[in-house]
């Protein structure tokens, strides 16, 4: 499955960080208001498999023209690697009541694919990360992210302007 890719953008809410690579599952940005002066040196976190060194090291290269600072690479769980004995042995099971027959949106009416699993955890395992460093704020990213070219002045602005945000871009559900 090629991941899809979106474009960040500042949408009707004034921002939207986007991000793909697998369904369901976009980009997040954690916010708690305190005074942002520049959204450049919020600490960020790139989602990346070990695997792919090249799409890593070309999403570090966009992350770091678009003015991020802090940027932490976290290797994405690979779902090439996962199978039921895996998520037992992690404490994880999947939820039987995923699957939606007759479903308008067909996402819902399949199972979920290992690298969706995979990707579920690698964010799960992030956003735990921004909450035992008690993190006010944190962007989570996947390698195969895009930044605006006025990314920094879009976000500052929009963080400015919210009291509590998670927010999620990408693509409307085919």
């Amino acid at each position: 499955m090629a991941p899809q890719r979106a474009t960040i953008a500042a949408a009707a809410a004034a921002f939207a960080l986007a991000c793909a690579g697998c369904a369901g599952l976009r980009a997040l940005v954690r916010y708690r208001r305190r005074r942002l002066r520049r959204a450049s040196h919020l600490p960020t976190y790139l989602i990346s498999l070990r695997r792919r060194p090249a799409r890593r090291a070309a999403a570090l290269d966009r992350a770091a023209r678009a003015g991020l600072c802090s940027v932490r690479v976290h290797d994405a769980v690979d779902g090439r690697e996962l199978d039921a004995t895996e998520l037992r042995s992690r404490g994880v099971r999947l939820w039987r009541g995923w699957r939606l027959e007759g479903a308008r949106y067909r996402f819902y009416a399949r199972d979920l694919k290992w690298g969706e699993v995979g990707c579920a955890l690698s964010h799960h395992a992030v956003w735990e990360e921004v909450a035992r460093r008690r993190l006010a704020r944190a962007i989570v990213a996947e390698d195969d992210v895009e930044f605006t070219p006025a990314f920094e002045e879009l976000l500052t602005g929009a963080l400015a302007r919210l009291d509590d945000l998670v927010a999620a871009g990408g693509g409307a559900p085919r």
